[in-house]
Order: structure tokens, then C-alpha cells, then sequence
């Protein structure tokens, strides 16, 4: 007899991976009156082998799909590291659930494919097949996401219980029926107890029994059936008691409900958790609420999230529906259990999901304290998540329940931080109502800011009354707060054309101790001028700023305060409010209320929108207008997108949309004085046009996905080197010229879509490529969009680029500050922690205050 022949005709197959055996032989060995002295025996829980020949279970062996699926068996995501910082266990917690998402995807995924061929299938053990089950089962089944993945776990047991009936023992009895208990699939759990009772290889010990018990007791007609299975219990415990109070309270018995609590609950669990009630424990009402109440207490202990959720929709049912006996006998709803199931919900993954069901019960079933709880550590959760748009949602539909002053607070910063206009404004308005004292300078300033960025200047005019309503400047206020405070409203000033309000605020500046106007202000004054459509007053601003040393004498020139003109405002420059977003929100420079000589780039823009202004659209307008940028170019003042865009929208008004630029390229051509600088000006102009506006300016190219659109298509032109796509009457060859500010505009147009973050690499490799020293300011986007794309070593590479391009040993301080406060704003403090290490390695100086605030954060 040959191994061929037996192979052949299916008599061999593998045994335990390097063991040959004939069925004939098989048979012997697994009688029970058989003695094998050379086979080991056969251990219980291994599957019984399959007929099947030797070469398809090879086939089978070298399937792709079990060579996967061992794989992921053998790798599954490690445990996130605790920490004692609460931000980085956040961070750990939030990665390990990513890993853990996508490994179980992964693994349902290749498991799928083998449960469609049979063949493959019969290639798992019962141990793979448990393990299997027990890494796609999920923590918590609350919700419909969790369900699905609970539904692929379950196909692996009942794939078992379906193929090899006789391998199908009591563990895995409990591990399905308890997927079914938490996913509420109570028929299907009681089904398969019912088959388990009928199948003579199944032990039905007590904890099945208990669990037939706890699924069998949430329906209406299986009620004497889990009364059944209790009394087959051979020890009973107080949970499986307890479970048959629940039956009677949902079937509407108290009075027998209260007597079988009383008479079967042990006395280490009677009265446990009455003193809560504040009840008689001798009234029947007292001791179903006792009874419900430990249940919940034993749920919440061991973590059975899902039992503990139906235990309190059962008490809240209970308390709701016999609200006036409840009453009557002073009973009240106890809170203890729920306030450790919060304590322990917040120490567990899926904290949001949790206490977010936990909340829609409580609402729906009208418990206001429970409500209140819920709602205050779900507030509590968004806040430190830093999830401002759940916190200022979750505010906004149940301002009621937060009455904590500090978190209010907090979530006006955030707001304001964010840019949320609308929502900062209405949060502001909630805290005068509630806390006018509470309200500071420093609050005022930053709700005028982000109303101000958002273009509000009447919303932000009426917190600047509020200001002065509370007489805020007659407290001690730091010389920071005050400075922020009149430079913003300078910024309202720019914003409404108000001189009578820039005088008066002039005015406190002096009363103050600042008698100095700034620059900054200055430039606020000339762009409140045009605002109210006086320009030659604006011109007068920019001839003081460009041939006077002081203006200190500027005040008392200023004109009495007069109407508003009546012409419709133009479209401000938003050049004057570049300092906020470079400051933040007070933290200024104090040599920034210094006058500086000279005028810089802000107050040409200014004096290029009051031309236009002026002179309209005529031709000689664009004369002028090239004559200014001439002169610019003339003083050293380099044009920014700022002015760009202030060409680009005043043009926009008129019939020129799009053919401005084409215009302005054939005068060029044509100029024999023109120089490289125009042309590269030029092409800065169009580009701005492209990314702003696209090819075709229709209201429907400045949506946002549509200016995503055409910030890539800008970037692949300029890739392209081929200006004739910009500039079609230019002949084929013509080279697209670029200096710092072309690369500026589109590597931080690009920043803004992440996306594209592959083209923005291109751009800023093309630019290192000719010859152009990027700033720090374009270093610190690279890096910033690294970071976002989760690219650390990408982003370290940029920090060495620098460090080689500027001739420095490390990347400056301020460097080191910005990649630490990205990474501590994307919640990855455990990144952080470790370059702050790495850092002190290389013993740099921690103690330069850009990281000193920074580090105070992590600590």
C-alpha cells in the first residue's frame, strides 16, 4: 500500500501538521477501546478532520486568505500605553481604537472570503475560530456601528455551530449568546439555548442558564420560560434573581416583583442600595427600587456596559410610569449607580458613544437629574477633546444644564480661538446675561477680533458699547490688554469709517499713558477715510506717514467727526488686520506702539483702493495704479497678495473681469522700460486671479470646492513653465518668471487644502530647485502640513532643510515652538513629549519664552 494510492483515493490527510494517518487508522485510534502507544490523544477541543484529499488540504494550506488571516492573528494592535498625562492617554486611546478599527476590517474582510469556500474553512481550528471571534467582537455594542462589527463576530460561532455541531461546546454557547444579549437579539439568543438544551455534547451549566435568564426576561412572552430556566439553576445567584425582578417590572407586576426580591435576594444584596431611595425598605415600591438599583450597581461593576444601559432605561420606566405612588411614599430615584456608571464609562473606550446614549435615555424618559449629570460630563468630555463644534452645539441646544461659570468660559476662548463668529457672539451674549463681572478687556477684545475677521463690524461695534457700558478701562488692565483693546477698535474704526469713535478712542489712548499714535493705528485711520469716502483726507494720512518722523501733533489735525457718506462702502482691504492674525490675541510686541518711518506695503494698498476710488475705472486709473506699484518697487516696499487682491477685486467690479491682467501683459510687451520685476508682478496678479477667482470668475468658481479646484489648477500651470497658459497672446516659449512672493501665494493656498499637499511639496522643491531662500514663515507651513498629513519625518527633513539653507546648527527656538504647539493643537502630546526629550539630549536651551509656554502645556 503506497502513500500514492492512499492519497489517490482519499485516505490520508494532514494530522497536526507533520503527521500522516489513513482513515482506517483514524477510526482505531478514536475508539474508545483503543490504546495508542505512539499517537498522543486527540484533545477535545481540536476540530474533527474532514475527508479530504491530500492535495487539496495543501491547496488549501497555501491559500492567500489563510496565510492572511494567520498573519493577523499573530499581530493584533498592542495595548496603548497609560500615561499620567490625560492628553496623551487620549491621544493613545484614540490611536489604539484607529489601529484596532482597521485591524478588525481587515480581519472580517479576509475571513469572509474563507467562510465562502468550505474547503478553507475546515482549515480552522476551534481555537482560531474563538480568537477570531473574540478580536471582532467589540467592547461596546451601543450603536449601530458597533452592531456591524458585533454581526461579523457573530458569523464565526454560529459558521461553527452551523458546519460542526459537534464541536460547538458551552464557551461557545456563552460567547454568542452574549453578543446576542448586548446587541438585543433576544430571539436568537433564546433559540440557541433551546438547541443547546436539545444537544446531548452541550453542558448547560448555570452561567448559560443565567444568561437564558437575562435575555429571556426582556420580552413580554418569554418571561415564564426564564422562570423556568432560573428554577433549573443549581445555584442561583443574586443576578440571576435580579433579572426575574426586571421580567416583573417590565411585565407590570410590582407586588410580585417585591416579593420575589424579598424572598430570594440574599441579605448581603437586600437593601444594599435602599438608603439611596430615602424609602421604608418594608413598602413593596422600595423594593423594586432597591432591587433595580443593585442591578444597575452589578452591571456597572462588571463593566457590562450594555446590561447597565437596559437596567437604567428599566428604573427610569419604573419611576416615570409610578411617579405619584413613588411620590406619595417619598420614594426618589437614586443616582449613585449612575454616577459610577459615568465614572466608569469616562475610564473606557467609547466614552462619547456611551454617554451620548446614556443622555438620549435620560431626555427620553424625562430624568432631569440624570439628565444634568450626563449632560455636564458630556460637556465636560467635548471641552477636553478640544471638540469645539460639538461643545458649542451641544451648548446651544441645552444652554440649561451647563451652569458652570469656568466652562462657559473656557468654551468663549475656544470659540473665539476657532473663528466661530456667529457662535463667539451668541456665547458672548450668554455670558453677560449670566456673568457680566466675568468679562474682561482681554474677553472683549477677542470677541471684537474674530467679529471683526468675520467682517460684523455692528455686531462688534455693540460689544465695544458693552465695553464702555462696564467701564472696563477703569480697572487695572496689563499694558498687553490695552493695547490689544485700541488696536481693535482701530480695526472697527477701518471697518465702519467712524473718525468720531478713532478720536475718541485717540483720546483714552492719551488718558492712558500712550500718546503716541502707532503706525498700525494710523493705517486704520487712513482706511476709516475711505470708508466714509473722504479721500483726500486718506491721501493726507499716507503723505504724514511717508514724509513725517512723529505723530504725536496727528490728533489734533484730525477732522471734526461728520455722516457717514451714503455711497455704497467699498470692499476693504484686509491688510490692516494682518496683525491680528500674526499676534493672536493680545500677546503683542510692545515696540509695536512705536511709529515706524517710512510707510510700508499696508498703506499702499490703502492708497491704491482710494485711486480707484477716485478715479474709477478709466484708463488713466491704471496708470496710476502702476504708478504706485512702480514707486513700491522704487522704495523697497514688496507688494503682498494683499495688494493682489486688491486689484483683483476692484477690477472685479466692472466689466474688465478677467481681461485686466491680459491688458495690462500687451501695454508690457510693448514698453521698452518694462522690466523683469513687471512681468513677474504680472504673473503674480494672475495667479492670484486663478487661485481666487479661477479662469472663469461666475460666482460658482469662488465656492469652496470650486476655489480647491482652482488652487490646483494655478499650482499645475506654474509647474507647467509655460506662461502662454496665463497669457494666451504670448508666444509658446515664453518661461513663467517667479520671485519669493509667487512661491508665497501658491504654497500657502495650497496649505489650506490638505489634499494637495503632494503638489505643495513640488512647488516648494521647485523653488529651493531656482534658487529662492524660502522664508521661515513658508518653512513653518511645510511643516505644519506635514505634520497634518502625518508625515513626522517629512516634517523633521524640512527642519534640517532649513537649518542647511540658513547655515544654523539647530532650527531657532521659534521653530521648535510652532512644530510643538501643531502637535499638541492635533492632540499628539505623546509626539510632542518625545521631541521635548530629544531636545534636552541635544542640551538646547529650553527656557526661550516661545517654549516656555509651550512646555507649561505638557507638563
Amino acid at each position: 500500500m503506497s502513500f500514492t494510492w492512499l492519497a489517490q483515493r482519499g485516505l490520508v490527510r494532514s494530522w497536526q501538521s507533520h503527521r500522516i494517518l489513513c482513515r482506517a487508522c483514524y477510526l482505531i485510534t478514536q475508539h474508545p477501546s483503543a490504546k495508542s502507544k505512539v499517537l498522543p490523544p486527540r484533545s477535545s477541543s481540536m476540530p474533527l478532520p474532514s475527508v479530504m484529499s491530500y492535495s487539496s488540504a495543501l491547496d488549501a494550506k497555501r491559500s492567500p486568505a489563510l496565510i492572511k488571516l494567520r498573519e493577523e492573528l499573530k499581530h493584533p494592535p498592542a495595548s496603548p500605553v497609560t500615561s499620567r498625562n490625560a492628553a496623551v492617554r487620549r491621544f493613545e486611546q484614540r490611536s489604539f481604537i484607529k489601529r484596532r478599527r482597521i485591524y478588525r476590517k481587515n480581519l472580517s474582510t479576509v475571513y469572509e472570503v474563507i467562510r465562502k469556500d468550505l474547503a478553507q474553512w475546515r482549515q480552522l481550528s476551534s481555537q482560531d475560530l474563538l480568537a477570531i471571534f473574540d478580536r471582532l467582537q467589540p467592547t461596546l455594542a451601543i450603536d449601530h456601528t458597533t452592531r456591524l462589527t458585533s454581526r461579523n463576530a457573530q458569523h464565526v460561532l454560529e459558521d461553527l455551530q452551523h458546519h460542526t455541531p459537534l464541536l460547538f461546546t458551552s464557551q461557545h454557547a456563552k460567547h454568542l449568546v452574549t453578543s446576542y444579549k448586548e446587541n438585543r437579539q433576544y430571539t436568537e439568543a433564546i433559540e440557541l439555548i433551546a438547541w443547546c438544551q436539545q444537544q446531548s455534547h452541550v453542558a448547560v451549566e448555570d452561567d448559560l442558564l443565567e444568561l437564558g435568564v437575562a435575555v429571556a426576561t426582556k420580552q413580554h412572552s418569554t418571561i415564564p420560560l426564564a422562570r423556568q430556566w432560573w428554577d433549573r439553576m443549581a445555584c442561583k445567584t443574586d443576578r440571576a434573581t435580579g433579572y426575574v425582578l426586571q421580567g416583573l417590572v417590565l411585565k407590570g407586576d410590582h407586588e410580585h416583583a417585591a416579593r420575589w426580591w424579598q424572598q430570594h435576594a440574599k441579605s448581603t444584596a437586600l437593601g444594599s442600595s435602599s438608603q439611596g431611595s430615602h424609602a421604608p425598605t418594608t413598602s413593596p415600591m422600595a423594593f423594586v427600587s432597591d432591587g433595580l438599583e443593585w442591578m444597575l450597581q452589578e452591571a456597572v461593576a462588571k463593566l457590562d456596559f450594555s446590561e447597565a444601559l437596559y437596567s437604567y432605561e428599566l428604573q427610569c420606566g419604573f419611576f416615570v410610569n409610578h411617579q405619584p405612588a413613588l411620590q406619595d411614599q417619598q420614594i426618589i430615584q437614586p443616582f449613585g449607580s449612575l454616577s459610577n456608571f459615568l465614572k466608569r464609562a469616562m475610564a473606557e473606550e467609547g466614552t462619547a458613544k456611551t454617554l451620548k446614549v446614556l443622555f438620549d435615555v435620560a431626555t427620553e424618559l424625562g430624568h432631569n437629574t440624570g439628565k444634568a449629570m450626563i449632560g455636564h460630563r458630556l460637556f465636560q468630555l467635548f471641552m477636553a477633546d478640544k471638540n469645539v463644534r460639538r461643545s458649542v452645539n451641544f451648548f446651544m441646544d441645552h444652554q440649561d444644564l451647563i451652569g458652570n461659570k469656568t466652562l462657559l468660559l473656557q468654551l468663549l476662548d475656544s470659540t473665539c480661538r476657532a473663528k466661530y463668529a456667529t457662535d463667539a457672539y451668541r456665547l458672548y451674549q450668554e455670558v453677560c446675561q449670566r456673568y457680566p463681572e466675568a468679562l474682561d478687556l482681554r474677553r472683549y477684545s477677542r470677541v471684537m477680533q474674530v467679529l471683526l475677521r468675520a467682517r460684523m463690524p455692528d455686531l462688534a461695534d455693540q460689544v465695544y458699547k458693552d465695553a464702555t457700558t462696564n467701564q472696563v478701562m477703569t480697572t487695572h488692565q496689563s499694558r498687553e490688554n490695552v493695547l490689544a483693546f485700541f488696536y481693535t477698535v482701530y480695526a472697527l474704526c477701518s471697518q465702519t469709517g467712524n473718525i468720531a469713535l478713532f478720536e475718541t478712542t485717540a483720546a483714552m489712548q492719551r488718558a492712558a499713558g500712550f500718546p503716541i499714535l502707532s503706525h498700525r493705528s494710523l493705517t486704520c485711520l487712513m482706511s476709516a477715510f475711505l470708508r466714509s469716502g473722504k479721500i483726500k483726507e486718506a491721501k493726507a494720512v499716507f503723505d504724514h506717514l511717508a514724509f513725517s518722523t512723529s505723530s504725536s501733533d496727528m490728533v489734533s489735525k484730525l477732522p471734526s467727526a461728520a455722516k457717514r457718506s451714503r455711497s455704497p462702502p467699498p470692499r476693504e482691504n484686509t491688510g490692516h488686520l494682518d496683525w491680528l492674525d500674526e499676534q493672536g490675541d493680545v500677546d503683542l510686541d510692545p515696540r509695536q506702539e512705536q511709529v515706524t518711518d517710512g510707510v510700508d506695503v499696508v498703506d499702499f494698498n490703502v492708497l491704491i483702493r482710494g485711486i480707484i476710488m477716485e478715479h474709477g475705472s478709466q484708463q488713466e486709473t491704471q496708470e496710476r495704479v502702476l504708478a504706485v506699484l512702480r514707486h513700491m518697487s522704487m522704495v523697497g516696499v514688496a507688494s503682498d497678495k494683499a495688494t493682489l487682491r486688491t486689484l483683483m477685486d476692484v477690477y472685479a467690479q466692472d466689466s474688465m473681469d478677467g481681461v485686466m491682467e491680459d491688458e495690462l501683459s500687451d501695454q508690457l510687451l510693448g514698453d521698452p522700460s518694462a522690466t523683469t520685476h513687471d512681468h513677474v508682478w504680472l504673473n503674480n496678479l494672475k495667479l492670484t486671479r486663478l487661485i481666487y477667482g479661477g479662469i472663469n470668475t461666475s460666482p460658482r468658481s469662488r465656492q469652496p470646492q470650486s476655489i480647491e479646484k482652482n488652487v490646483f489648477q494655478a499650482a499645475r500651470i506654474f509647474l507647467s513653465n509655460s506662461r502662454r497658459q496665463l497669457f494666451p497672446s504670448l508666444q509658446a516659449d515664453t518661461f513663467i518668471q517667479a520671485n519669493i512672493m509667487t512661491y508665497t501665494l501658491l504654497i500657502e493656498a495650497l496649505s489650506r487644502h490638505p489634499r494637495h499637499h503632494a503638489i505643495q511639496r513640488q512647488v516648494f522643491a521647485h523653488m529651493r530647485e531656482n534658487g529662492k531662500l524660502p522664508t521661515m514663515d513658508l518653512y513653518q507651513l511645510m511643516i505644519r502640513s506635514n505634520l497634518y498629513r502625518g508625515r513626522f519625518q517629512d516634517a523633521k527633513d524640512t527642519m534640517a532643510l532649513l537649518c542647511q539653507d540658513y547655515h544654523l546648527a539647530t532650527p531657532p527656538p521659534a521653530i521648535h515652538a510652532h512644530y510643538l504647539s501643531y502637535l499638541i493643537e492635533l492632540n499628539k502630546s505623546a509626539y510632542a513629549k518625545n521631541w521635548v526629550e530629544q531636545m534636552r539630549l541635544n542640551e538646547m536651551d529650553l527656557k526661550h519664552p516661545p517654549l516656555t509656554r509651550i512646555l507649561s502645556k505638557l507638563d
